[in-house]
C-alpha cells in the first residue's frame, strides 16, 4: 500500500498531505477534493494537514520569503491498510507504518511567491 506524505522543510512543521491508498494513483490531479475519503483514486484516505483540514493545501510561502522547500515522500508498505481513520495526523501515520515499509522515495521541490495570489 502506498502512503504519501508532504512537509515543508524539516525545520518547519507544516504538514500538507498525509494520505494512504491501496494502489498508487498514476498522478494526483490538480484540484483534488478535500473529502476525507476519495472516490478517485478509489478509497484514498486523506489525513489532517497542519491547518486541521483534509487534503493538500498547496504551497503558499509568505511574500518576500526566499524559496521554501517542500518534501514529498512515498512509501511502499507490506500491509493492505494501516487501520487509520481519515483525518489521522502525520505522526500517527508514521507510527502505524513503523516496521512495514518496504521502500521509500523522496523528492524536494522549491517554491516562492513573487506576487500575491488571488
Amino acid at each position: 500500500m502506498p502512503t504519501i506524505l508532504m512537509q515543508q522543510s524539516p525545520s518547519r512543521s507544516f504538514t500538507g498531505l498525509p494520505m494512504t491508498c491501496r494502489a498508487p494513483p498514476p498522478e494526483l490531479r490538480e484540484g483534488l477534493p478535500t473529502d476525507p475519503v476519495l472516490a478517485d483514486p478509489k478509497g484514498m484516505k486523506q489525513g489532517a494537514n497542519s491547518s486541521g483540514s483534509h487534503g493538500y493545501t498547496g504551497p503558499k510561502p509568505p511574500l518576500g520569503d526566499p524559496a521554501h522547500h517542500y518534501h514529498f515522500q512515498i512509501f511502499a508498505l507490506d500491509v493492505p491498510t494501516l487501520g487509520l481513520e481519515p483525518g489521522s495526523k502525520r505522526d500517527a501515520v508514521l507510527k502505524a507504518m513503523d516496521g512495514h515499509d518496504l521502500a521509500e522515495a523522496h523528492i524536494v521541490g522549491t517554491y516562492e511567491r513573487k506576487t500575491a495570489s488571488k
